[in-house]
């Protein structure tokens, strides 16, 4: 319907212009028909009288510039407006004028903003046994890839986050870290002792950014995370206490490089450090004596991370470093150095 409304004014302008353009009383194609005979009449009429008598030069070019000077004084008074005519110009600009917003509103309306990512990805990283092993195990695993951007929850950077409070500086999130199965007969210091299940820390998370959060600015954070230890076989699921790391986090985007940068220490309950470092004595030998750790100070955590998008293709790395220097469980026998490194590198194609 609306269409057909555009279509009717733009009929009627151009109805009226056509009205406008020539007198009632002499059309435009009957003045220029007119202009034309005159014209072939003038030309024809002088090339005879230039093969009769060549002295005819000049009255032919008199007569010429005449009928060109008569002509063109005709078309300037039949072509001045009159205050009718000037009005209803006037009124056929402004309509004009008014259609041009008119396919504005025919256009199709923004696409929504991209709300999930979905893909798979391929992680390949070293992690050691435990903080302060000297053994590492390699990991080489597939993994999906799940990103969700709501207005008040979203999920990346493999955590779950939310608005708290409606505070555009606090945010509360899901933490979660863990550690591998270990075999203790690939592991020499723990030979002969159980082997440990892997570990599942999960538990909430309070972050607290010094500016406003935004995508385009570095970003300065607290972070504190608070998650409880659990091991599982499949078969049973044990509890082994609660750690936290508290870290100061510093985020920075260059160009398509986002930068990430951690530091902060590590506490735990003493029933999570002994699941890794206690040693009963059932398991004691002459190089390895029976130990008991106590809960406290865990060490310092310092991590560096990137991810670089290309196409639909993400690529990652990761790198941390612990070290144990005052740790509450530095003088278990299973501790053989008080540095760690874990790196890991990841590809996802995002499909979707």
């Amino acid at each position: 319907m609306t269409h057909i409304c555009v279509f009717e004014k733009v009929s009627a302008i151009l109805h009226s212009l056509n009205a406008l353009s020539a007198p009632s009383h002499v059309t435009r194609s009957q003045a220029r028909s007119a202009r034309i005979n005159d014209d072939s009449t003038l030309n024809m009429n002088s090339a005879r009288a230039l093969t009769q008598n060549p002295a005819s030069n000049n009255r032919y070019a008199k007569q010429k510039n005449t009928v060109l000077l008569t002509h063109l004084f005709a078309h300037r008074t039949q072509s001045r407006p009159s205050a009718n005519q000037i009005y209803t110009y006037a009124r056929a600009f402004a309509l004009i004028l008014s259609l041009l917003y008119v396919p504005s509103s025919f256009a199709a309306p923004p696409s929504p903003p991209k709300t999930w990512d979905v893909g798979v990805g391929f992680t390949a990283y070293s992690i050691p046994d435990y903080h302060g092993s000297k053994h590492s195990t390699r990991i080489f695993t597939p993994h999906p890839y799940l990103a969700y951007h709501g207005k008040f929850i979203k999920l990346n950077d493999g955590k779950v986050s939310g608005t708290l409070f409606s505070s555009p500086q606090w945010f509360l999130n899901i933490s979660a870290d863990g550690s591998p199965p270990i075999n203790s007969d690939d592991n020499p210091a723990r030979n002969g002792m159980p082997d440990l299940d892997p570990v599942l820390e999960i538990g909430p998370s309070i972050e607290y950014y010094f500016h406003k959060k935004t995508s385009d600015r570095p970003k300065l954070y607290l972070e504190f995370p608070f998650r409880a230890g659990i091991a599982t076989s499949l078969s049973r699921v044990d509890s082994i206490g609660w750690i936290s790391n508290p870290r100061l986090k510093y985020e920075i985007n260059l160009q398509q490089w986002k930068l990430r940068f951690g530091v902060g220490p590590s506490f735990a309950t003493r029933a999570f450090y002994n699941y890794y470092y206690g040693i009963s004595t059932q398991f004691a030998t002459e190089a390895r004596a029976a130990y008991k750790s106590r809960g406290g100070y865990g060490g310092m955590r310092y991590s560096v991370g990137f991810r670089r998008p290309i196409n639909d293709f993400l690529f990652g790395g990761y790198l941390r470093v612990s070290d144990l220097t005052g740790a509450r469980f530095k003088s278990s026998p299973l501790v053989e150095t008080k540095r760690s490194v874990l790196a890991g590198l990841s590809i996802t194609w995002i499909f979707y």
